[in-house]
């Protein structure tokens, strides 16, 4: 039987250790936590970093020129230059969409006066967070803590 090794193109390889230790060498230049924030890729001589991160993207663009001879310096590269592209990572995907429509002013007070009446600790705590969830000015918030107490 084969090791998993043997499947893997030595080429491919070669060249995701070339970008993971591209990614190390562009971080520790940035001197800022990249992991998973950064991806470059190197085409015609030239270095493109996507990132997330806009801190990163503005320092990136300041020092693309001292970025660009470090790089050469340490992977012994050729490089022309340097762009930085900031991506937008899609946030619905990874959060779960809300479809909340806000209370009425009423509604609210309605809940706080019905938490008042309730024995149970539990219940009664639920109910002022879920007027809490919707309020839309401090004074109900006063208003709602104090009902609960």
């Amino acid at each position: 039987m084969r090791k998993i090794n043997y499947f893997i193109n030595n080429v491919l390889s070669e060249r995701l250790d070339q970008l993971d230790k591209l990614s190390y060498l562009i971080s520790q230049h940035a001197q800022m936590r990249l992991e998973n924030r950064i991806w470059p890729i190197i085409r015609n001589r030239r270095l493109l970093v996507l990132t997330d991160d806009p801190h990163f993207a503005t320092q990136a663009r300041f020092t693309q020129k001292t970025l660009c001879h470090y790089l050469n310096k340490e992977l012994s590269l050729k490089l022309n230059g340097v762009d930085i592209k900031l991506i937008a990572i899609p946030l619905a995907s990874f959060g779960r969409k809300s479809g909340r429509t806000p209370m009425s002013e009423q509604t609210i007070e309605t809940l706080a006066s019905i938490a008042q009446q309730i024995q149970d600790e539990g219940l009664r705590q639920a109910l002022v967070q879920l007027a809490l969830a919707h309020r839309t000015n401090t004074y109900n918030a006063n208003h709602l803590q104090t009902a609960s107490a």
